[in-house]
């Protein structure tokens, strides 16, 4: 006996397509038919997709312009203001910057929801873990 194949949700999407679009064309009610057709339809859009809630080429502009943005204060702060404050709004850019390519990779399908949650829990990790070591340093 061979082992069962496992199946992800996106491999089956034109299969569930497929299947509601044929159930649509063998029933006799036509408001089930209807709505059988438009739940295959979007089936079908899901397995062109690959079940990404936005298209690459606008998570590229949102990234692109929010990477410039962060840019901008960073430089901006860089000539006005002192080398401390300097250091603490660079970090939180970049920190900033890594979680919003992050969510754009997640929202285009590129990456998966526990990946996600691994990379944004593992920063806060060591965000916290870095000005914790710090506070801890200036009481003693």
């Amino acid at each position: 006996m061979q082992p069962r194949k496992l199946k992800s949700p996106k491999s089956e999407f034109f299969e569930c397509g497929r299947q509601l679009f044929q159930d649509a064309e063998n029933s006799t009610d036509p408001v089930l038919a209807r709505l059988r057709a438009e739940a295959g339809k979007k089936y079908f859009d899901l397995d062109l997709t690959g079940g990404a809630r936005v298209s690459p080429r606008r998570a590229l502009t949102v990234g692109v312009l929010v990477i410039l943005f962060l840019a901008g204060i960073c430089i901006l702060v860089d000539i006005k203001l002192s080398g401390v404050v300097v250091g603490c709004v660079l970090t939180t850019c970049l920190l900033f910057a890594l979680l919003i390519v992050v969510l754009l990779l997640a929202l285009c399908g590129v990456m998966g929801d526990t990946a996600v949650a691994g990379v944004i829990s593992g920063m806060y990790d060591k965000t916290l873990g870095k000005f914790g070591k710090t506070e801890a340093k200036d009481r003693d």
